[in-house]
């Protein structure tokens, strides 16, 4: 008996200490990530790049209803990285990712994220939910990033909104194929159905822009900023118009 309760002592302190090197782990590992994410938000993009491997294989990855992108090797996602602290896209995000899940093969993590991400538009508050899968490698005892891929949850409705958004991605996708003109058809559409959105003005004057006609560059930058004065591209885009 006594062997027994000695045996069935053993078998617990090893399972409590399974289970607290898990926890060990999972605090580790949302540790990296939060704070990954802080040095982003922060703008100091030497303190985020040490929370990644810094090799080729590595990649980010998001897709959803009104996005897909995918960014491979290092060097290519540290250059989009310190274009949007200059440009100081992060500031005023507000995002959030909470660990659900995870498994550990020794060095790597494979982790579930809830991701929510949220983002002033023009005065206008959005925000998208995401379901990501990072992986993780263990560097000199470090957790350190090999991948980041999302995909967003979809909270699409069918209202104007997003039907003036889908209708405007349309148009951004002819102009990335070199299709101006029939960019142009989808932009000048997209005014017609919904004339008192600056946004759509402004896509259109940038697809006139683009195709060198600037007088109606010039015409509809001015119409969206009639509609918006706080529109700082159309007012950058005029400034660019005036010195041609």
């Amino acid at each position: 008996m006594k062997t027994f309760n000695t045996f069935l002592l053993s078998a617990v302190f090893s399972l409590a200490s399974v289970v607290c090197r898990a926890g060990d782990e999972k605090t580790a590992i949302q540790a990296t990530i939060d704070n990954e994410l802080k040095a982003y938000l922060d703008g100091n993009f030497d303190e985020w790049s040490s929370y990644w491997i810094q090799e080729p294989f590595i990649s980010q990855n998001y897709s959803g209803s009104f996005q897909y992108s995918v960014i491979k090797s290092f060097a290519s996602l540290a250059e989009n990285v310190r274009k949007s602290i200059d440009q100081k896209i992060q500031a005023g995000q507000k995002i959030e990712k909470k660990v659900t899940d995870f498994k550990i093969i020794d060095p790597i993590a494979l982790v579930n994220v809830d991701e929510s991400f949220t983002f002033d538009y023009y005065g206008e508050e959005r925000k998208w939910m995401g379901k990501s899968l990072y992986i993780l490698k263990k560097v000199d005892g470090e957790w350190k990033f090999v991948s980041q891929n999302c995909v967003l949850v979809s909270t699409y409705e069918s209202n104007d909104i997003n039907a003036e958004n889908y209708i405007n991605i349309s148009g951004y996708m002819l102009l990335q194929l070199k299709k101006t003109d029939d960019a142009i058809k989808v932009f000048k559409l997209n005014t017609e159905l919904y004339p008192g959105s600056f946004n759509v003005w402004d896509s259109l004057a940038e697809a006139y822009m683009i195709k060198g006609e600037n007088d109606e560059a010039e015409k509809y930058y001015k119409k969206s900023l009639e509609l918006n004065p706080d529109n700082s591209n159309a007012l950058n885009q005029l400034k660019k118009l005036e010195k041609k």
